[in-house]
């Protein structure tokens, strides 16, 4: 009888060893699933900023060059006044005095 209490004891000492065991393992592996999860979140903002900053860049780039079109469509603009002006402008000031006399 003794030995069968004492073959029971070792027994039960043997299963909650491995029941420590057990939850060491799962306490361990649950550390480093969070680990991993915040190291994959971290990789993750990471590539995200590294893409935001990337598309502010285009963006930019794309704005700059439609404000230089702009530049130098106003530019051709006022180019092409200048030399109607210069080529009409005694014209226009002739017409618009005669007209103001003749009112």
């Amino acid at each position: 009888m003794d030995k069968m209490v004492a073959a029971i004891i070792e027994m039960d000492k043997q299963a909650r060893k491995r029941t420590e065991e057990a939850e060491a393992y799962r306490r361990r592996e649950q550390e480093q699933l969070r680990f991993k999860e915040q190291e994959l979140l971290s990789e993750r903002l990471e590539q995200a900023r590294r893409e935001s900053e990337a598309l502010a860049r285009g963006e930019e780039q794309q704005a700059e060059k439609k404000l230089e079109e702009a530049r130098a469509r106003n530019l051709a603009a006022a180019e092409r006044m200048e030399a109607l002006y210069r080529e009409k402008g005694g014209q226009w000031v002739r017409e618009l005095v005669s007209r103001t006399l003749d009112a």
